[in-house]
């Protein structure tokens, strides 16, 4: 999704290239299957549009608002997913749905699939494109963990 914003248009145009690359992800509606493990529970399989790990993204990343505004303290990642299966109203629901829920912190509707946890493991069978602050890799797997307390922010 990120990654079809440039990065000359995210030096630009900042949030709202995020959101563009956004929309011409929904348009070309590209599934994936994941292989997801979450703090070491039984793996499962998932197939989606839209799979997002985020540690307290602020509510202008719309597609990591699954679990309403988010808890910089909690030590979690907030994982939100959206499916695959969706018509392409619900796609819209779903968008509008989780744009709302990170600034009103009310609750998704049950299409859209949220967890937390402290660590996450995703596999697939063939690499996985993702991105880490605005900058596209690819790798066979991932392995996210909450590393608590590591970030001071000053006022």
């Amino acid at each position: 999704m990120i990654e079809s914003a440039a990065r000359t248009e995210k030096d630009a145009e900042g949030q709202f290239a995020y959101i563009k690359g956004l929309w011409n992800a929904v348009r070309l509606d590209e599934a994936v299957i994941l292989k997801v493990t979450i703090d070491e529970e039984s793996t499962f399989q998932l197939e989606t549009t839209s799979f997002v790990v985020a540690n307290a993204a602020p509510f202008s990343t719309i597609l990591a608002q699954g679990g309403g505004e988010p808890d910089l303290a909690d030590s979690l990642l907030d994982i939100t997913w959206l499916p695959s299966d969706a018509t392409a109203t619900e796609k819209m629901l779903n968008l509008t749905d989780l744009a709302t829920s990170g600034l009103v912190n009310s609750e998704t509707n049950s299409d859209i699939q949220f967890r937390q946890g402290k660590s996450v493991i995703i596999e697939a069978d063939s690499p996985l494109s993702y991105v880490i602050d605005g900058e596209s890799r690819q790798a066979e797997r991932l392995s996210i963990k909450v590393k608590p307390s590591s970030l001071k922010v000053l006022c």
